[in-house]
């Protein structure tokens, strides 16, 4: 058995019509039935002509909003009898990335909720200008933006778009550092506290994300498992790359992880902060990242540079940039030599 809405007048199943009147067009934004609105529409083209084409241009603003809302309704409700969240979660995206579209998807709802707004397009677009007035980082809000936009392409209709984000983005770049900024800054961490220290000392030297670091097991140390005629290796598990990633493993770092995991009998252990930091991935990088920035901020060893950001990621950087501007000098070595320049000639630069 069903009824009439009471606002849109439209015939709407018995166990539909809660979620109905959550989308409801002209009980959400107008509380007014729709008898009402189209009467008072009539009435203000009749009182003042030179209003018409206003009136038409509202009067069809509702109706494809209602119309809309149907579609919404058709699609969220009736289609399979999949809600929104069944339907991100059918979305090919990595793992990580389902979990923010997820989260970023109860921001948003949660915001509409508490503001009274549908879940719409339009209120997408409040949400992100929100989102811009509380200063939030440029970068950030448009991660938020295109999060959104493809989630409600998902879940409503493929043709959604939201307002253009216009937003200036500016990047201060990663600062990476010469062999002796390292070392000093290396010889200073290991002074103040060991844990960390080795943390930093893997980053430096695999140039690796700091989730690696917060995944890292003592399974993955497999150069402690292995017999001695086989090379010593370390996995290096990275929730952004999906291919195994396994290094060779110097003698020196070896010794190191052993004295730092001695006394470690469970080989699925996180080796770094095992027990004070979240058992969930993600949250254990999040709450590392956080750490070790902290770590960089009151070195006493670096001087910084202000057009230069300080953060975990200059390890990584520091791995790039070396190597690369290393093998760039053999090769401009490479070519003096091959066309008989003087080693060290800048011009070379007028050749290459």
């Amino acid at each position: 058995m069903g009824s009439d809405c009471e606002y849109c007048e439209t015939y709407v199943s018995g166990r539909n019509m809660a979620r109905h009147l959550q989308k409801c067009i002209y009980k959400v934004e107008l509380n007014t039935k729709k008898s009402d609105v189209i009467f008072l529409l009539k009435k203000q083209r009749r009182s003042d002509e030179t209003e018409d084409l206003a009136v038409e241009e509202l009067k069809n603003f509702l109706t494809d909003s209602y119309k809309r809302t149907i579609q919404i309704y058709q699609r969220v409700i009736k289609e399979k009898n999949k809600n929104p969240i069944e339907k991100i979660k059918e979305m090919n995206v990595s793992e990580s990335t389902m979990q923010n579209y997820l989260l970023e998807w109860k921001l948003f709802t949660r915001w509409a909720k508490r503001n009274e707004k549908p879940i719409s397009a339009d209120s997408a677009n409040t949400y992100i200008a929100a989102l811009s007035n509380l200063q939030k980082r440029a970068s950030t809000i448009r991660k938020k933006h295109n999060t959104l936009q493809l989630i409600l392409q998902q879940v409503f209709d493929r043709n959604v778009v939201l307002n253009k984000f216009r937003m200036r983005i500016t990047y201060a770049p990663k600062k990476p550092l010469t062999d002796k900024e390292l070392y000093d800054y290396l010889e200073e961490q290991r002074e103040i506290d060991t844990q960390d220290y080795i943390i930093q000392l893997l980053l430096a030297t695999y140039g690796l994300r700091i989730n690696t670091a917060a995944r890292l097991r003592v399974k993955d140390l497999e150069f402690m498992f292995l017999n001695n005629e086989e090379e010593p290796k370390i996995h290096l598990p990275d929730s952004k790359v999906k291919n195994r990633r396994l290094e060779p493993i110097s003698p020196e770092l070896q010794e190191v992880l052993r004295n730092f995991t001695k006394g470690y009998t469970d080989v699925n252990s996180y080796v770094f902060y095992k027990t004070l930091f979240p058992k969930d991935p993600k949250k254990r990088a999040q709450d590392l990242c956080m750490k070790i920035n902290k770590r960089i901020q009151n070195t006493k060893v670096l001087k910084k540079v202000d057009n230069y950001k300080y953060s975990s990621h200059m390890f990584r950087k520091t791995v790039a940039y070396n190597m690369y501007h290393t093998q760039e000098k053999l090769i401009r070595d490479q070519v003096r030599s091959k066309i008989g320049q003087s080693q060290g000639s800048n011009a070379i630069v007028h050749y290459i």
